[in-house]
């Protein structure tokens, strides 16, 4: 399954507001309804953070058309006012941002400006980390979205409690503590047996899972070890159930 068809398939991450996209709400909303030992429950809201790696003209985006300095420092790049898209009385977005002006009427769209820290590092790779940690003196090992996951791992008892869609982990996702799943393919996302040897898939899964739960407990990395497998047979059949029953409601082009 490519990106495109992953995407048809429901991982829709558009907006701002879900960790874990539609296609699996349905499954969660069920293990929320089971008995959860006493914690809180969940609040039902979900986040999705869409990074759109590469450049970006910040200041060709939302547009300061109002502000003299904009158009005398962008003589050659700078839009035009009666091509911006206002927003309010100064600001505005770039006439390319149609669709996206029509969410920001609906009420649906937020936009925060100016975002940096004090002693700006101007190292492109440096800053990537900065931000992925929410650190800018970069003496913390996880990330910023790692950290909120080992502060809520107690409270709420679900599968995960985050997902990255890709095939790598993002930096802000990191940390030693619970267990995060990065899923470039919901189809693969499964203990993969030998498909020349499908009746020894079984047992082979019963095996391994024997080993884990026969390590040593008490060994430095032994409990994040068996938590690390225990959540990734527990999502596995999360994803793959909410997967099989999900419908999109939408045409994608």
């Amino acid at each position: 399954m490519d990106r495109r068809e992953f995407i048809k398939s429901g991982l829709t991450l558009v907006g701002a507001g879900a960790m874990v996209p539609p296609v699996f709400q349905k499954a969660l909303l069920v293990l929320q309804q089971q008995p959860q030992g006493g914690g809180p429950a969940d609040d039902g809201r979900i986040l999705v953070l869409v990074q759109v790696a590469g450049g970006n003209d910040g200041l060709n985006t939302v547009i300061p058309f109002t502000d003299s300095r904009y158009y005398e420092a962008r003589r050659d790049i700078s839009v035009a006012q009666k091509d911006v898209l206002p927003l309010n009385s100064s600001t505005g977005f770039h006439p390319a941002m149609g669709k996206l002006k029509e969410l920001w009427d609906q009420g649906t769209v937020a936009i925060v400006e100016g975002v940096g820290y004090n002693k700006q590092n101007f190292s492109h790779f440096v800053s990537m980390d900065i931000w992925q940690n929410a650190d800018p003196e970069l003496k913390l090992d996880d990330g910023w979205l790692g950290r909120y996951f080992a502060k809520r791992k107690d409270e709420l008892k679900l599968p995960f409690l985050g997902l990255a869609v890709g095939q790598t982990m993002p930096t802000s996702f990191r940390t030693l503590a619970v267990a995060v799943p990065s899923v470039d393919s919901i189809n693969n996302y499964q203990f993969r047996g030998d498909a020349q040897a499908p009746a020894l898939n079984s047992p082979r899964f019963q095996a391994l899972q024997s080993l884990y739960e026969a390590g040593n407990a008490d060994a430095p990395y032994g409990p994040l070890l068996r938590q690390t497998f225990q959540a990734s047979v527990t999502s596995t059949k999360v994803l793959q159930d909410a997967h099989a029953g999900y419908k999109a409601g939408i045409q994608y082009p």
